[in-house]
């Protein structure tokens, strides 16, 4: 196993023939591997295969593995059988067989959302929850975590009589095992039920993954409800982006609040701040500013450019081009 290792990393850090050429070597060595009587190297095979797009080996090498009460090699058959949407029946199988021969934790969590996945395409939402609900129980983390959100939107779409309660407890849950994954979706969903008592409770823990969209959206729910928590909100989310349209908006949001003169170093951090970002975020705020009628806002920025430096590519969509060779005459 180590060999097949150390050949299919030199094929992955290779090109070309040489490439093929580990690659093959790794996965005869993963074979002879899986002869020998280690069953996890057929899964290693099947892995490998798949990632180079020969599904039909990976298929044969994860069936073997299963049939030697892999639960791994049956989970990720559930994989590729429900991601090549040839045979929604073998996938369910491979999942149930999965669970069946002991999958724990995270490959729990990954089969019943598997099976989760299958139940909506063949438009049993109920089943469907459940096996979110299970997913969701197990200490699966992001695979569990894509449960919850998936058992929200589920509820949503179908349950409209219903309280939200649960589809708010499985966001709640999901952002507790992946923030990054959830957190944006546990705003979102406040924000649409208009719940400034649940956003109020939200701590950083659960604020860790926010994007700067969502940090913006979570800090218009608080607007009215709490403003000095609300104001606290755009300035996180705006030392968080710096690029993008959220960032220019949150910019846009907080020199409207500074401009009523409330606090004037305030806003001269931010309009320095906004300068030192380049011509093009200078650009895109001021624009926005005038959509909002807060024409004298963006004036004040654009009085500025003249002193803004000319950024790296990275900071605009269209760096400057390079000027082409003098051509005599032309």
């Amino acid at each position: 196993n180590f060999l097949a290792g150390h050949h299919e990393s030199i094929a992955r850090a290779s090109e070309g023939v040489a490439a093929e050429n580990h690659f093959g070597e790794a996965v005869r060595l993963y074979r002879l591997a899986f002869d020998w009587g280690h069953v996890g190297s057929a899964l290693q095979a099947g892995q490998l295969l798949r990632r180079r797009g020969q599904i039909a080996r990976a298929r044969r090498a994860f069936t073997m593995a299963m049939r030697l009460r892999d639960a791994s090699a049956a989970l990720a058959l559930g994989d590729l059988e429900r991601d090549d949407e040839q045979d929604a029946e073998a996938a369910r199988r491979a999942y149930v067989e999965a669970l069946s021969l002991g999958a724990q934790g995270r490959e729990a969590a990954q089969a019943l959302l598997g099976l989760g996945g299958l139940l909506e395409q063949q438009r049993r939402p109920q089943a469907a929850m459940q096996r979110y609900r299970d997913a969701l129980a197990l200490p699966g983390a992001e695979a569990s975590a894509r449960a919850g959100l998936a058992l929200a939107t589920l509820i949503e779409a179908n349950d409209k009589d219903r309280p939200r309660d649960e589809a708010e407890a499985a966001l709640h849950r999901a952002t507790e095992l992946s923030p990054t994954l959830a957190a944006d979706a546990l705003i979102t969903f406040l924000h649409r039920q208009n719940n400034g008592d649940a956003a109020l409770a939200l701590g950083p823990a659960q604020l860790v993954g926010a994007s700067t969209a969502g940090l913006r959206q979570l800090a218009e729910l608080l607007r009215r409800r709490d403003p000095p928590r609300s104001l606290q909100l755009l300035e996180q989310a705006f030392a968080q982006g710096q690029f993008g349209e959220a960032a220019h908006a949150v910019a846009a949001d907080l020199l409207e609040r500074y401009g009523d003169g409330s606090d004037p170093a305030a806003q001269e951090r931010v309009v320095a701040e906004v300068v030192a970002r380049g011509s093009w975020h200078l650009g895109q705020v001021a624009e926005m500013l005038e959509q909002r009628q807060q024409g004298w806002l963006a004036a004040q920025l654009r009085r500025r450019v003249a002193d803004v430096p000319v950024k790296a590519a990275a900071t605009t969509p269209f760096p400057p081009q390079e000027a082409g060779p003098t051509v005599p005459g032309v």
